[in-house]
């Protein structure tokens, strides 16, 4: 029962550091705590561990969680450890009911009567001896706090605006000008979401599918929807980072950027939580009871995590990449994403991940470090994978016209796919298709520039972007194909009269233009985020370096080889 505290002060001390942790959330379906650290004029608690024995068990209460210093909460929960352990070693027959948290506090539940008293104290961190000092969470506040420009206010505040000046307000938070950031590179990638599984261990194991199964309808539109992608400034601020729609790139210019550029190298870029959502879902499909998803020797759930490494050993070798990078949303329940807090009802109707889930999509970070895999995420949640992805291809396409491969069977990246040297490998059934910019054009007849403008009018059920109701997909292609773009469609809307099939749409055009406008602004891929990870990144850094033995040692974990061959 000890072992369930290992990792919780571990990651404490190591990545919070001498620093005080402002809240703390307790996640009762996979007994995961997540504590996060910033600044706070809050008063500074003293934690403390106390046990009551009554009605036949032992409860061990720690409390309270936060706002305390990480040293003091270390130091109770070290206790508590101390005295878990002292059970093991002494009370065979004593089991764990339950890990709960209520009221700022971690409930402790044994089946047996305990008499703790004469548990000696465990030895105390102090400021000399404990972990590293990182601020987390230390952010200029004024980031999240939603600007007071027409298009915010009416949304949040639910105020009308007439639609003239909706369009107004959301082109202009498209056209921000941004300065660019003087912030020095980071050299690694911190997880700033701390999160631990304290889980009870289970040694159920049983096999997994070897093949990803095509759940595209269902979980395909995992990742974010759709990218300002063709955008010629290179400039940003610490606003909140729209990008700007002036002087596109066009076709020809991607490929005249300077005589350095290298036309040989290619460069994989894997949407990670698309690829390992699929995996879980490929291997839970038939299992009924979660708890019998595969499992390693410690409990944890893997039957994500080992299909993912061997999707990505396949990849590697079917493709042979010079350059790889992992980019993931940031799961941190404490933040939210930009679109979400433009528009709270962004993504609302999802339904809740699995607990199994939920743990792998933390773990798999700990598995690309262990391998040497590059990856990406917004440390403050603000962008989402697929900004991050459009963002990493402007950035290599300003050095190298080499091939792009995206992995993602999320069709919003098709907007990605503007030049003839950028491919998206996706599932079509159980066959692999390596999708081209030519394949887009000839499937939809129009250009990947206008897919944004496609989910403006038909809208996104699995992200909850509303579209204009009442324009089914029949003629929406068609009506690009003659108007290019929404705006432009706004702009001309009474010449839908001079067509018979396009007239009878025009009252819901008229009536939903916010609606129109609003949800192109969701399914725009931004492809400047203004954030260190991207803007300080050396390209040089996603060089193809798998670290032989971390990979050894996460395919000992996963059953794919045996320990003596490692």
């Amino acid at each position: 029962m000890a072992t369930i505290f290992s990792n919780l002060l571990w990651n404490v001390e190591n990545r919070i550091g001498n620093n005080n942790i402002s809240d703390a959330v307790f996640e009762k379906q996979i007994n995961r705590l997540t504590v996060q650290s910033f600044n706070t004029k809050k008063p500074i608690l003293i934690p403390s561990i106390d046990t009551k024995i009554e009605s036949g068990t032992t409860q061990i209460i720690i409390q309270p969680l936060a706002p305390v210093n990480a040293i003091d909460l270390c130091n109770v929960l070290n206790q508590a450890k101390g005295y878990l352990e002292h059970i093991d070693t002494n009370f065979a027959n004593v089991n764990l009911l339950q890990i709960d948290a209520s009221d700022n506090k971690i409930s402790i539940y044994l089946d047996k009567e305990i008499d703790l008293n004469d548990v000696k104290a465990q030895e105390q961190f102090n400021e000399d001896t404990f972990g590293v000092k990182i601020d987390l969470f230390d952010f200029d506040s004024n980031l999240f706090e939603p600007e007071n420009n027409g298009a915010n206010y009416s949304v949040e505040k639910g105020e009308e605006l007439s639609n003239k000046e909706l369009t107004q307000a959301i082109s202009q938070e498209l056209k921000k000008d941004i300065q660019p950031t003087n912030n020095n590179a980071l050299e690694s990638q911190s997880n700033t979401t701390l999160s631990n599984e304290l889980e009870v261990e289970n040694s159920t194991r049983i096999s997994t599918e070897e093949m990803v199964m095509d759940e595209k309808e269902k979980y395909g539109n995992e990742r974010l929807v759709i990218t300002q992608n063709e955008i010629k400034k290179e400039s940003f601020s610490n606003t909140d980072g729209f990008p700007s729609n002036d002087n596109p790139i066009t076709e020809n210019e991607v490929f005249t950027k300077t005589d350095e550029c290298n036309t040989k190298e290619t460069l994989m870029l894997i949407d990670g939580n698309n690829l390992l959502i699929r995996g879980y879902y490929a291997t839970a499909h038939f299992v009924e009871d979660e708890n019998d998803l595969l499992k390693d020797q410690e409990g944890n759930f893997i039957n994500a995590l080992k299909l993912f490494v061997q999707q990505l050993e396949r990849l590697l070798k079917t493709y042979s990449p010079d350059y790889l990078c992992v980019a993931f949303d940031n799961n941190n329940p404490f933040l939210e994403t930009l679109r979400k807090r433009f528009y709270p009802a962004y993504k609302a109707t999802r339904d809740e991940k699995p607990a199994a889930l939920i743990q792998q999509l933390d773990a798999i970070i700990d598995v690309l470090v262990q391998m040497n895999i590059p990856f990406i995420m917004d440390p403050k949640g603000l962008y989402e994978a697929d900004d991050l992805i459009g963002s990493l291809i402007k950035k290599w396409r300003n050095q190298n016209n080499g091939t792009i491969y995206i992995v993602s069977n999320d069709k919003d990246l098709y907007q990605l796919l503007n030049d003839p040297n950028t491919f998206q490998i996706i599932k079509k059934g159980s066959e692999e298709v390596v999708y081209s910019k030519k394949d887009f054009e000839s499937d939809y007849g129009i250009l990947t520039s206008q897919w944004a403008d496609v989910k403006a009018i038909l809208g996104d059920k699995s992200d909850n972007i509303l579209g204009v109701s009442g324009v089914g997909e029949k003629f929406v292609y068609d009506i690009l194909k003659e108007y290019q773009s929404v705006e432009n469609l706004y702009e001309n809307l009474n010449r839908l009269l001079e067509n018979h099939n396009f007239k009878r749409y025009l009252p819901k055009f008229k009536s939903q233009q916010k609606e129109a406008m609003l949800s192109k602004y969701l399914a725009t891929i931004i492809t400047n985020v203004p954030i260190e990870e991207v803007q300080q990144l050396d390209i040089k850094n996603l060089i193809l370096n798998v670290n032989v033995e971390g990979k050894q040692t996460v395919y000992v974990r996963m059953g794919l080889i045996r320990e003596e061959l490692k």
